[in-house]
């Protein structure tokens, strides 16, 4: 969802005054969806951009770049499995129409926050992304390029 300060829509939100024929018409305030369950958001400091990261159910924890209108998949696709080891929807991890994620965690890292380190302490860790491990306590160190992930890093705690 995306409101304004004082709880408005945005009138350039991607779903104001959007119907389709024999379709319930999308509520106004949504930016985007198929997000099973987000955790972690984040803007980044630099570009502006919206990342978050998503609980997948058994595996499937995804990092995503978030668009205006984009599709996460959830509940049609996903890298995850059901609980009882089933597939989850049509048993697939993406289809046309929907957004692939950046990132992927099989099997599932239960991630926690997500920051976009900015500090001085580590200087070449300076636009990673890090993200918290509840499963196996760790810490995530994503370094991107262009908006692709080129490296991937766990530090254990």
């Amino acid at each position: 969802m995306r409101l304004n300060d004082d709880g408005s829509v945005p009138a350039d939100n991607p779903f104001v005054g959007k119907e389709a024929a024999g379709q319930p018409k999308p509520r106004p305030e949504i930016w985007s969806y198929g997000h099973r369950d987000p955790q972690g958001f984040y803007v980044h400091p630099e570009t502006g951009e919206l990342w978050l990261h998503d609980h997948g159910p058994r595996g499937g924890d995804e990092l995503n770049h978030v668009t205006k209108g984009g599709n996460y998949g959830w509940p049609v696709v996903s890298f995850g499995f059901e609980y009882d080891g089933g597939p989850v929807g049509m048993g697939i991890p993406w289809q046309d129409g929907m957004e692939i994620p950046v990132w992927v965690y099989v099997p599932s890292i239960a991630p926690s926050d997500l920051v976009i380190y900015q500090g001085d302490i580590f200087p070449q860790w300076k636009g990673n992304f890090l993200i918290g491990a509840m499963a196996g306590l760790h810490l995530n160190r994503l370094v991107l390029r262009e908006g692709e992930v080129v490296a991937a890093r766990i530090t254990a705690y």
